[in-house]
């Protein structure tokens, strides 16, 4: 969701991301804050006081995109060993997961599946054993 106007209540060091300049829904109207449009110059601010208010960012997140052509199931685990994703994908749908590498994978019906890593495509054929790819991606 792109960062349409930045919000700093005052009161509570708080930054709010708000949609409408006029009025931010998250604050009653007694603690409504200064609104300015956001610019790459506000955006930098932002991301700067975040960091200072100890306010926790993905940082270190990365991205795989999964297509499925046919159904298949997919199990990925990140770094922490915590499941991801657990579930039947049925053909035609596509799935988005994010978190910390190296991440763990195992898809069934692997043929039919398309995964990029970070916007490149991953071959996953030297993966595949009986139509299931078992791989790391770090």
């Amino acid at each position: 969701m792109p960062l349409d106007h930045l919000a700093e209540d005052a009161g509570s060091n708080q930054i709010i991301v708000c949609q409408q300049v006029e009025r931010c829904p998250r604050l009653p109207r007694q603690h409504q804050p200064r609104i300015a449009n956001t610019n790459v110059n506000t955006r930098q601010a932002a991301a700067e006081k975040s960091e200072t208010l100890g306010i926790t960012r993905n940082r270190g997140n990365r991205r795989i995109n999964l297509k499925f052509d046919d159904a298949s199931w997919v199990e990925i685990r990140g770094r922490d060993g915590r499941t991801l994703l657990s579930q039947l994908n049925p053909a035609g749908s596509e799935r988005s997961v994010e978190g910390k590498p190296p991440f763990s994978l195992i898809i069934g019906n692997a043929q039919h599946v398309r995964v990029s890593y970070e916007d490149r495509q991953v071959d996953l054929t030297p993966h595949v054993k009986v139509e299931v790819a078992r791989f790391t991606l770090d």
